[in-house]
């Protein structure tokens, strides 16, 4: 502005013409500059969003092929092999004694060792009020099918039905009123403890009579 002031004065020394021109000449050096101003004198600037990167969710990871179907993060990684586990009822057989013993399995169809913790929603024993959960059954139940797993033994009086819940939602009921055995039921572990024992005995017989017969051929 200054530097048009200096020039109105020389335009009024030179003539009204000349200090119309000057004063034009002030007007276009005013348009000239506003469109150079600077940006924010129109507005706050925009801020530039800051980058965010999200970790992703680990994934649920099994060992040695068994899976804990207690733990929710396991029991989804596992297929659907948690909620596939079915208990199983045999036969029960009156030992007369008053007491009656029930054979029980299940029937896994996956190819994993599932891990029922006892006394949990997903392996427990259910009927009379005050009775434990925790009835003997199995924690570990390997793939296939077996018929007699375990065995439950309870007394007389008890008329109830005792129910047997595995896996997801699954359960089998049974009293002393259901189906008898043909013989007294045992469990598969003492099957096969019983078939190692004999085994071991045979090797031993089979051991002593092989060391007879060389001391008979060296005399």
């Amino acid at each position: 502005m200054s530097a048009c002031s200096v020039r109105s004065a020389v335009g009024r020394w030179l003539g009204g013409r000349r200090a119309a021109g000057v004063a034009a000449v002030c007007v276009a050096l005013l348009v000239a500059v506003l469109p150079a101003a600077p940006a924010y004198a129109k507005g706050k600037p925009t801020p530039t969003p800051t980058p965010t990167t999200s970790t992703p969710s680990p994934t649920p990871t099994t060992s040695a092929g068994v899976i804990d179907c207690f733990d929710p993060l396991q029991a989804a990684a596992s297929g659907g092999a948690c909620a596939a586990i079915t208990p199983t009822f045999s036969c029960v057989w009156n030992n007369g004694n008053g007491s009656y013993t029930a054979a029980l399995g299940y029937t896994n169809p996956s190819g994993y060792t599932l891990q029922m913790p006892v006394g949990t929603y997903v392996n427990s024993f259910y009927g009379k009020a005050g009775e434990p959960n925790d009835w003997g059954q199995p924690t570990l139940y390997p793939p296939g099918t077996s018929t007699t797993a375990f065995t439950v033994t309870w007394s007389q009086p008890w008329q109830y039905t005792i129910k047997w819940a595995l896996g997801d939602k699954h359960t089998v009921a049974f009293s002393s009123a259901s189906s008898a055995c043909t013989s007294k039921p045992v469990p598969i572990v003492a099957t096969a403890g019983a078939a190692v024992l004999a085994l071991l005995v045979i090797m031993v017989i089979f051991g002593v009579a092989n060391k007879r017969a060389e001391r008979r051929l060296s005399k």
